[in-house]
Parts: C-alpha cells; structure tokens; sequence
C-alpha cells in the first residue's frame, strides 16, 4: 500500500469514491490511490471520469524522509481524516468485465500536532468490504 502516490482531484479537491458494504447495506466511502500515474490515467479514461474533470494528482500517502514528502503526506491523510474517510482503497485493476478491482485497507485516525489524519493501517475484513 505504501507504494501507492496517485489519488484523484476535480479542481484542486480530493475525490473519493461510495458504495454499500457487503452485509449491512451502510454507505462504504473510500479514498481510491493508484500505484503509478499510468494507472490512474487508465483508470479514469476507461471509467469516463476524464470527462467529468476528475485527474490523477500525485502525493505520497506513506512517510518519506524529507520535509516536504512528510509534509504532503500529512496533508493527503489530513484531507481525509476531515472527509470523515477511514479506508482506502488501492486500485489493482479492472476484471474481465471491466469491472474496477481495489485492495482496501482500514485507517486509524489519530491526532498529531492538533490535526487529524490517516494513520496505521491494516487489511480490511472480507465481511467490511463494498459490494462489488
């Protein structure tokens, strides 16, 4: 998952994506990231998003080093933390009925600094996981 640098914007703001969870029906919203620009491009030609203003953006979601990554990734993990987001989902392709595939993973939020944000994350249960 820590590979994952590319997520979606319209206009400059963090694009997420909904559904239903599997079992109880309850809204399912996720962040949607991306391994590679590549992808994400793909990604929004075949699902018409190109037309609608939706881009790929890069940001790292993981911790780098430097200041400026960290920095950027605290922003990314903030942004969603406030959006009331605590799962993510990595893309990893579309299945023979050109259906969209995602890796999900469940987020903590936790406060640094008196911001929130994204942090420890782990597999999601089958049972958590959208309709698909």
């Amino acid at each position: 998952m820590h590979e994952a640098e590319w997520h979606l914007v319209r206009r400059g703001q963090l694009q997420l994506f909904g559904s239903q969870r599997t079992i109880t029906g309850d809204p399912f919203i996720f962040l949607p990231l991306f391994r590679t620009h590549r992808e994400a491009a793909h990604f929004c030609r075949q699902s018409g998003l190109l037309i609608q203003g939706i881009r790929p953006m890069h940001g790292r979601l993981s911790k780098r080093p430097n200041a400026g990554a960290d920095h950027q990734a605290g922003s990314l993990r903030g942004r969603a933390a406030v959006d009331g987001v605590h799962v993510v989902g990595v893309f990893v392709g579309f299945n023979s009925h050109q259906e969209s595939c995602w890796e999900y993973f469940r987020a903590s939020v936790v406060s640094r600094d008196g911001k929130e944000m994204l942090a420890r994350f782990e597999a999601l249960p089958e049972d958590e996981r959208p309709v698909p």
